[in-house]
């Protein structure tokens, strides 16, 4: 096959995975909104955390008090100091691990919708090289079926794909949501 027909194809299959604008732009302010308020339960969910950071610490020295009074011996004490930095240890790496998670998930969608937005006219204008980099960011698999190249693609990019065909065989006119009370 020729780089020509390959390039056609591509341009082709680059053109199903576009997304307006428009539309990329009210997914982002969809996400960031969602995050937002997403992220008002997550402080409340932190400060939970922090407090029962703090009770176990406190059980900790009530241990240890405990121990050094005589009222339990060395052995409990170890066991249950154990269980408590077991405890701690959890809900500390739950803190640390949400933290980060949604600005993370908020730019890889901002990333694919960019890549998403943009691969077409890069490829039509792009150099080889260009074109090698954005056939492999949306392809993991080319290969031929008769005289058709057949374009696998990435899962994201997959989805989206699946969402244009449908929309192009279906299509669905949407209209603003009417607001509660509206006379219409």
């Amino acid at each position: 096959i020729r780089q020509e027909e390959v390039e056609r194809q591509m341009i082709k299959f680059l053109g199903n995975i576009k997304i307006p604008q428009e539309i990329h732009l009210f997914i982002i302010k969809i996400l960031e909104r969602m995050l937002k308020e997403k992220g008002k339960d997550k402080v409340r969910t932190s400060n939970d955390k922090k407090t029962e950071i703090e009770i176990l610490n406190s059980k900790k020295g009530k241990l240890l008090d405990l121990r050094i009074s005589g009222e339990i011996d060395s052995e409990t004490y170890k066991v249950k100091n154990l269980e408590l930095d077991n405890q701690i240890e959890k809900i500390t790496k739950d803190l640390e691990d949400n933290t980060d998670n949604q600005l993370d998930v908020l730019e890889k969608v901002k990333q694919t919708l960019n890549v998403a937005s943009e691969a077409q006219d890069r490829f039509i204008n792009g150099s080889n090289d260009e074109k090698r980099r954005i056939i492999t960011s949306v392809c993991y698999n080319l290969y031929k079926n008769g005289g058709t190249i057949i374009f696998e693609a990435l899962k994201p990019f997959e989805s989206i794909e699946e969402l244009q065909k449908e929309l192009n065989e279906n299509p669905i006119l949407l209209s603003p949501i009417k607001s509660v009370g509206s006379k219409e």
